[in-house]
């Protein structure tokens, strides 16, 4: 007997759960290698900037995807949403701190993992 687990908008929880994982994940292994590329120069910033913007992508899909009119946009609409919603608490504070390089950097980790996120979205509603 197999346990159905509930389907929202054609796409079940587990899915968006393994999705919100990558939010956090991808940033914080961007920043990573991004670190180790540096060496000495700011490497553990990169770090938690990739944590900030993968916490504020993990937070944002999860908030995003359990509305009906999220679900129905087309792919680069999602990307765009989620993105924005990843990169722009970081970007704002960066702002607010002066910080313009990590403004840039939070955008670029959004992005990426913004694409990646709807890559894989696509290919299980395939």
């Amino acid at each position: 007997m197999a346990i159905e687990v509930e389907n929202v908008g054609g796409l079940q929880i587990w899915r968006r759960f393994v999705i919100a994982v990558l939010w956090l994940v991808i940033p914080s292994l961007l920043g990573l290698i991004v670190a180790t590329i540096n060496h000495e120069h700011g490497s553990i910033g990169f770090v938690v900037l990739g944590i900030y913007v993968g916490a504020s992508g993990a937070i944002g899909y999860m908030v995003l995807s359990l509305s009906p009119s999220f679900r129905r946009l087309k792919t680069r609409t999602r990307i765009i949403a989620c993105t924005t919603a990843a990169a722009l608490p970081v970007i704002t504070i960066a702002m607010y701190l002066s910080l313009f390089s990590a403004a840039g950097i939070a955008a670029a980790y959004a992005c990426i993992c913004g694409v990646t996120a709807a890559q894989l979205e696509a290919r299980w509603f395939a």
